[in-house]
């Protein structure tokens, strides 16, 4: 088996990459991620990882955006299942801390990383059904809304040169 001469990093997370099963192509560049969920995540929002000449991207930058939300759910949680939440959220990139108890989730996250829209699928696989009233529904669609408009603005976009 043929050694890389240079370690490659994930540019969305930082961590060491081997092998290449994750990879995608972006303006000719090949990069290489350690997890298909860091790949999901670039290719979402490419312009937060890598900047272009002369431009370094909010990642790049050592940027983070931490948001802290208070997720309501449709029925209380025992507490194991709390546990079993809270375990479930924390593998996430970018999720700093939660806590799950009663029928709310607290949770702390970086925005670069995670969405509060790929928290709440995330709860849903874990088995959990979120908040369903008017209200409920009207503040995640407000959140997901002001999440997408925030990343947009910080992403740093390729320009090219017109002669």
């Amino acid at each position: 088996m043929k050694k890389r001469s240079v370690e490659q990093f994930d540019p969305v997370c930082g961590d060491p990459v081997e092998g290449d099963a994750h990879t995608v192509d972006h303006l000719g560049v090949q990069f290489l991620f350690c997890s298909e969920q860091c790949k999901a995540r670039f290719q979402l929002h490419p312009g937060l990882f890598v900047g272009c000449p002369g431009e370094k991207a909010p990642r790049q930058s050592g940027q983070e955006v931490i948001k802290q939300r208070c997720l309501r759910l449709a029925f209380p949680l025992m507490a194991r299942k709390a546990g079993e939440i809270e375990n479930c959220l924390q593998k996430l990139l970018g999720v700093k801390s939660v806590n799950a108890s009663d029928d709310h989730i607290d949770i702390t996250y970086d925005l670069l990383l995670i969405s509060a829209e790929e928290i709440e699928e995330e709860i849903i696989e874990c088995g959990e059904y979120l908040g369903h009233s008017l209200r409920d529904r009207l503040e995640r669609v407000f959140i997901h809304v002001e999440e997408q408009s925030e990343i947009s603005s910080l992403e740093v976009h390729y320009k090219k040169k017109v002669d």
